[in-house]
């Protein structure tokens, strides 16, 4: 089933959603892994994307539609520029363009992700099951 519409609150699509989005920018610290532009404020919200580190497809669904590795250690916070640059150039490749970005990049994708603090950004309530005192 083809997307026909944004959902109003992820205006970059439903392959992964706001919550994990939002994680990922901040364990990023709102820059591009690449260049390091700061993020934080940004004209429009497509301005801030997330890249795929391994953008090969890992499976097809029943429809033939590609899944693409969607989990957090494949997926760095990039500007619109840089991930425009990147298209389907392997990661390895790209990479070389910015000094330390490799090691940095590497670094990054280990760190866990605070999907709490995420939530707090979004405004959504809490994780079901958490007592309030």
């Amino acid at each position: 089933m083809a997307r026909t519409k944004r959902d109003g609150i992820s205006p970059l699509g439903r392959w992964i959603r706001p919550v994990k989005r939002f994680a990922i920018y901040a364990r990023d610290g709102y820059k591009c892994g690449y260049c390091l532009k700061d993020l934080r404020v940004v004209k429009r919200e497509v301005d801030r994307q997330l890249d795929h580190l391994d953008g090969r497809a890992i499976r097809f669904t029943d429809g033939g539609q590609a899944v693409r590795n969607n989990h957090q250690s494949n997926l760095i916070t990039a500007c619109a520029a840089c991930n425009a640059a990147k298209a389907d150039i392997a990661f390895t490749v790209f990479v070389k363009r910015f000094a330390g970005a490799e090691a940095r990049i590497a670094r990054l994708v280990k760190l866990p992700l605070d999907l709490v603090a995420a939530r707090i950004v979004l405004g959504l309530p809490p994780v079901r099951g958490y007592a309030q005192a």
